[in-house]
C-alpha cells in the first residue's frame, strides 16, 4: 500500500461495516470529513485528530491550526486541542519541552485549551500494547480499544469540568 491516505473506496467501504446506530452521532466518519459531529450532555460537539506528518519545524503551530481549521470548517468555534504525539525513541527531554512549549504557545495564541495529561500518556499506552507489556501479569488493552477509549476519557474529562 502507499504511503498517506487510504484509497478514498476502501475507505468508504471500511467505514461503510462500521456500526453507527447512536443517535447523537450527527455527522459520521465518511470520506472527505475531517471532523465528527456529536450531541453531547445537551450540547453540540465537533471533534477531529488530525496527526500532522512531514513537519519538523514548527510542528505544533501546524497541529493547533489544522486541528482548528478543521472544527472552524465545521462551523464550530476551536476550543480544545486532543494532540497525540508520538516521538521516536531518539527524542530527548529537551526536545519534548520544546515541542510543549511551541503546543503552549500555539494554542495561547489561538485561544485553544490543550487537553494535555491524558495525551501525554498515550504514547507510552501504544508503546505497551506493541510489546505486549503486562501489568501483574495480566495482557495489555489492546491497541485497536486503546485509542478509542482515550476519546472517551478526553470527552469525560471535558464533561466533567463542564459548570
Amino acid at each position: 500500500m502507499r504511503l498517506g491516505k487510504l484509497p478514498p473506496e476502501l475507505l468508504a467501504r471500511l467505514l461503510r461495516d462500521l456500526p453507527s446506530a447512536d443517535p447523537r452521532v450527527r455527522l459520521g466518519p465518511r470520506p472527505g470529513e475531517d471532523a465528527a459531529v456529536v450531541d453531547f450532555a445537551g450540547e453540540t460537539l465537533v471533534v477531529t485528530t488530525d496527526p500532522i506528518t512531514f513537519v519538523s519545524a514548527d510542528a505544533a503551530w501546524y497541529a493547533v491550526q489544522v486541528n482548528a481549521n478543521d472544527i472552524a470548517a465545521c462551523g464550530a468555534e476551536p476550543q480544545w486541542l486532543a494532540a497525540t504525539v508520538l516521538l521516536p525513541p531518539s527524542a530527548t527531554e529537551s526536545m519534548v519541552v520544546n515541542l510543549f512549549q511551541q503546543l503552549r504557545e500555539a494554542c495561547v495564541a489561538a485561544g485553544i485549551c490543550l487537553i494535555a495529561l491524558l495525551i501525554v500518556l498515550f504514547p507510552a499506552n501504544v508503546n505497551a500494547a506493541m510489546k505486549g507489556t503486562t501489568l501483574a501479569g495480566k495482557p495489555a488493552t489492546p491497541l485497536w480499544l486503546r485509542a478509542p477509549m482515550q476519546v472517551l476519557f478526553i470527552g469525560l474529562l471535558w464533561w466533567s469540568t463542564r459548570s
